[in-house]
């Protein structure tokens, strides 16, 4: 559990999973500031559609350019 959502971490830290459902800005900042190499979340693992466009951005800030929604 990581900040209260469930996120899987694989590979000592080089890829996440987060299978969580509503999750905001301030949550995926705080998952991005662990720098995975890889981060795949549910497609619904977003509050809204403005949540899942900005949360690229976020994630592409660290430097995490592998994300996958699924």
């Amino acid at each position: 559990i990581f900040y209260e959502r469930k996120v899987f971490f694989i590979a000592y830290g080089f890829m996440f999973i987060c299978i969580e459902s509503n999750l905001t800005l301030d949550e995926v900042d705080n998952i991005a500031s662990e720098k995975p190499k890889r981060i795949i979340f549910y497609y619904d693992s977003f509050k809204d559609d403005v949540v899942r466009t900005n949360a690229e951005h976020i994630l592409q800030r660290y430097g995490i350019e592998d994300i996958r929604v699924i």
